[in-house]
């Protein structure tokens, strides 16, 4: 089969005309991973061809990274192989198609000449799907089958020692021990909208930080989700924590707000994806409606897990 394919390249580039080929690692993928693709130009010593940049996004495609190989000869053809690598990535499920990407290349006669890669198709996959009871491929998932407790218990027993070696401390030195003042978190909802109002207020966005402004806000509605449901929202991935809202039957509460917040969001963590002025104001906005949302209904911080 390579021969074939050899001779075909071998008898087109005696034609004088390049070939371009494209292929993708793979014709279906899990949401958010890295698809590679290869693209290839075969072309003769009379052709050169710009080594043009992708765009951000290629249709539903979000390119991680890519960048051009140094041309190389093919011992098989004796053709010249310029090749462009790619990581891709999708953020919805569904089939889509990689756009034919033009290059441009230049002929012997100094004639500008634009090809273009074939259609590529790639089906994006869930982790699982909402009727699913097997577990999930493992992708780097934190276990959830644990006692909801065990965060706070922690957190006492280090306050604890913390007043312990305060005490052994002043005892040592002569003095007389003082009661150390505890002072409670604030509730949830009062937290969240502080945090989110100092973020606001700051100069990330001003200096063009986009990306720790997008991953603090997200950690802020995180927290926030755990404080509320006694669950570790910080650590679970956006799959997760959309299934858990299912599992609870809170998906048409939250569902229509949560989700296009932490889509946004994983986008300019995880797809170097440059967002515009009127995002921050979507992304704010959505973290706003979603501590509203939840707001408990109760003034002290109700712990309420759903279990």
């Amino acid at each position: 089969m390579k021969l074939v394919f050899c001779m075909f390249l071998v008898s087109l580039g005696l034609a004088g005309e390049p070939i371009v080929t494209a292929e993708l690692s793979t014709r279906d993928a899990w949401v958010a991973d890295p698809v590679d693709l290869q693209i290839r130009i075969h072309f003769d010593d009379r052709w050169s061809f710009e080594l043009t940049p992708l765009d951000k996004s290629l249709a539903e495609a979000s390119v991680l990274n890519h960048r051009w190989l140094e041309v190389h000869k093919d011992l098989d053809t004796g053709l010249n192989v310029l090749e462009l690598k790619a990581e891709l990535a999708w953020y919805k499920i569904g089939t889509f198609k990689v756009p034919t990407i033009e290059l441009k290349g230049t002929d012997g006669a100094g004639e500008a000449h634009v090809f273009s890669t074939p259609n590529l198709e790639i089906e994006i996959k869930a982790m699982l799907d909402e009727s699913d009871t097997a577990v999930a491929p493992p992708r780097g998932q934190v276990d959830l089958q644990f006692h909801e407790l065990w965060p706070w218990l922690l957190m006492a027993a280090l306050v604890i020692l913390a007043l312990a070696i305060v005490l052994i401390y002043r005892w040592r030195r002569g003095g007389e021990p003082k009661p150390v003042p505890v002072i409670p978190p604030k509730p949830a909802y009062e937290e969240a909208l502080a945090r989110l109002h100092e973020l606001t207020h700051g100069s990330l966005l001003k200096e063009g930080k986009f990306k720790p402004f997008y991953v603090e806000i997200n950690l802020i509605i995180r927290h926030y989700y755990g404080r509320l449901f006694g669950i570790p929202a910080e650590e679970m991935t956006t799959y997760e924590l959309g299934s858990w809202f299912v599992d609870h039957r809170m998906k048409a509460e939250v569902g229509p707000l949560n989700d296009p917040f932490q889509e946004l969001c994983d986008m300019v963590k995880y797809a170097k994806y440059e967002p515009v002025e009127s995002e921050h104001n979507e992304v704010v906005n959505l973290a706003h409606q979603i501590i509203e949302k939840l707001k408990p209904t109760f003034e002290e911080d109700a712990h309420v897990a759903v279990g």
